[in-house]
């Protein structure tokens, strides 16, 4: 499987689907199952995330598998 390594917030936010579209400047002609990787880069950035009903404060994930998607052609 193809991955692409994408930096926080950008990668979770393609988890969570509220970003479905990313442009590179570079070319692919692979259509298909994409695994979207955090980069291990640090952004500094925390989430809030419900542990047990409470609120708790945690670092975005950074070098790990986030999700798989589909890469299709822009419809072009």
């Amino acid at each position: 499987m193809k991955a692409l390594s994408v930096r926080q917030p950008w990668a979770l936010e393609i988890n969570d689907g509220i970003k479905n579209l990313e442009f590179r400047t570079w070319h692919t002609n692979y259509r298909g199952p994409l695994l979207i990787c955090a980069s291990s880069a640090d952004p500094g950035l925390w989430v809030d995330v419900e542990i047990d009903g409470a609120e708790v404060p945690m670092p975005l994930p950074t070098g790990c598998m986030m999700c798989v998607v589909n890469l299709v052609t822009s419809g072009k």
